[in-house]
């Protein structure tokens, strides 16, 4: 497996996130200290364009999921969706311009945040069984209104949606959630 980096070791991490894991799976709660230990190693941007810290396929982000899984499930799912988020939000034909995925990915660089795509909603459910979700984005300004109101996201505890941003960054800055 080739890195862009000196490889982390996932095996070490899952063992560090075995010995909570029960304990979150009775209590239904979010292992924090699984998903603080994962950032600390900095495995969330595997799957970024390595001028940005990545460099590692889909399928080889996989083994090193796979292995954080053992240890806990819940953190290895939550792991998965940021990496799956990235490798879509970075590949070449993207819907948007370059600059958003790469503000997100120096969000996940620099705080090792997490990302996950909110699609479930009161009314539709999730996209995945069809239709057009509420939720819209509208121009404001010299920013962004969303629109719409979302009920479930997996991880959602550990996601950081609206951290600052490279002061110099162009992406189009969100102005307003409603």
């Amino acid at each position: 497996m080739t890195f862009a980096v000196p490889p982390p070791n996932p095996a070490a991490l899952a063992e560090r996130c075995t010995a909570r894991a029960a304990e979150h799976d009775r209590s239904g709660r979010l292992a924090h200290e699984n998903i603080a230990a994962l950032r600390e190693t900095g495995l969330v941007a595997l799957t970024m364009p390595r001028r940005l810290g990545g460099g590692l396929t889909l399928a080889r982000a996989t083994a090193v999921v796979v292995t954080v899984g053992r240890g806990d499930p819940a953190t290895g799912l939550v792991h998965a969706i940021t990496l799956l988020q990235h490798e879509l939000i970075h590949r070449d034909g993207a819907p948007w311009p370059r600059t958003v995925p790469d503000a997100v990915g120096w969000d996940a660089e620099a705080r090792f945040a997490l990302i996950n795509a909110l699609r479930v909603e009161p009314e539709f459910g999730t996209p995945a069984r069809g239709g057009l979700p509420a939720t819209c984005a509208r121009r404001d300004g010299d920013g962004w209104r969303v629109m719409g109101r979302k009920i479930f996201s997996t991880g959602a505890g550990a996601l950081n949606p609206c951290g600052p941003r490279r002061p110099r960054s162009p992406i189009h800055r969100l102005t307003s959630v409603s």
